[in-house]
């Protein structure tokens, strides 16, 4: 059993004997998804401590996490759980001149997700009145606003003037969804060298906040 299967398996055997108050409060209102080897984990992400590591795992019918917080050394073993919320960073690029392939194109990257004008809207009987491209780098992934805006600003800023053409076609933003449990929804932080990297790339900032799940007991 190498380092990252031990720690999952410390963070599975929270689950199931439940020895955190905290486990014990959401597992009560919560199922976590399961999957052949056990409990699913979502994502291994190391912590600012390189002797901590956070494990995440996927709730059944949420998009919010359960977060256990796993000292990796000297003795592995869990420190605290929480959940945490599901934070969708991407760029988005709808457009109602311009296909996916063109957007494509003039950025020099590939979406992550895009649908086409005219093509029907899932099962409404009407068709899409534009074009949508978007890119996602860490769709799937757990991890924090923090983490994930400057990951995405590596990957857009050399396509910066590719940018700047699509965007004369195109509603270009950057788009922050963030899905939390409404008593848990924390919050996040862009320090001042991100938002100097947003201003040089001049696009708005959307954040969209879901607070959702069920209350959890005393």
């Amino acid at each position: 059993m190498n380092e990252r299967e031990q720690i999952i398996e410390i963070a599975r055997r929270e689950i199931r004997l439940q020895n955190l108050g905290i486990t014990q409060q959401v597992l009560e209102v919560h199922r976590i998804v399961e999957a052949e080897a056990g409990p699913k984990v979502a994502g291994v992400l190391e912590g600012k401590d390189p002797a901590w590591a956070h494990v995440y795992f996927a709730i059944e019918d949420e998009l919010y996490f359960f977060k256990i917080d796993v000292q990796t050394s000297p003795v592995p073993r869990v420190l605290s759980a929480d959940v945490e919320a599901r934070a969708n960073v991407y760029f988005s690029a709808p457009s109602q001149v311009l296909d996916p392939d063109e957007i494509s194109e003039l950025i020099g990257l590939e979406p992550t997700r895009s649908w086409r004008k005219g093509t029907p809207l899932y099962n409404s009987g009407r068709l899409r009145p534009i074009s949508v491209w978007i890119y996602e780098p860490q769709h799937a992934m757990p991890g924090r606003v923090e983490r994930k805006l400057p990951f995405l600003l590596d990957r857009l800023e050399p396509r910066h003037d590719g940018i700047v053409a699509a965007a004369r076609e195109c509603t270009c933003s950057i788009c922050i969804a963030y899905h939390g449990h409404s008593a848990a929804m924390g919050g996040w932080e862009l320090d001042s060298a991100t938002i100097r990297r947003l201003v040089r790339l001049d696009l708005p900032l959307g954040v969209d906040l879901y607070a959702c799940g069920s209350e959890l007991p005393e």
